[in-house]
């Protein structure tokens, strides 16, 4: 094989290497992420939706008018 090409190929090599690399950092960051969604989400199961707020116009409106607060 020719200089040039061993050349070209350990270039290729390297870059394979970093790219290994890489993807096993990126795959980490995703498990770990994915861990975290877990956990949040069994917090979450916790808690209940709080209700909707309405303004202070809307409830001094149903007030004037009679009617009940849900």
């Amino acid at each position: 094989m020719s200089a040039r090409r061993e050349k070209r190929l350990r270039k290729l090599e390297e870059k394979l290497e970093y790219m290994n690399g890489r993807v096993h950092a990126l795959e980490f960051r995703v498990l770990s992420m994915e861990e975290k969604a877990d956990a949040l989400e069994v917090q979450d199961a916790d808690w209940a939706p709080a209700p909707p707020r309405r303004s202070l116009w809307r409830r001094l409106l149903d007030a004037i008018m009679g009617r009940d607060e849900p």
